[in-house]
């Protein structure tokens, strides 16, 4: 395991070169809390029942105000 201090650039994560042709070309698996983002290898594109108990631990960090901001953002957008 890699363990590095790294600097966002315009928002982008510039990976250490042997990391980046390890996983040159594969599918990931992102998830984000507030301080941290997991990065899964995806072996075989997931099944539901595979991505469930992850979408459910992501859905219990939204609050519901935070939906019901998100519905109001959209439905001004649509105005």
């Amino acid at each position: 395991m890699t363990t590095q201090m790294i600097k966002l650039k315009n928002g982008a994560i510039d990976l250490p070169r042997e990391l980046k042709k390890s996983w040159e070309g594969a599918q990931v698996f992102m998830s984000t809390s507030q301080n941290s983002i997991i990065i899964n290898r995806i072996q075989s594109t997931p099944s539901l029942k595979d991505l469930r108990p992850k979408l459910q631990a992501l859905g219990k960090m939204i609050t519901q105000e935070e939906i019901d901001d998100a519905v109001r953002d959209v439905r001004a957008e649509q105005k």
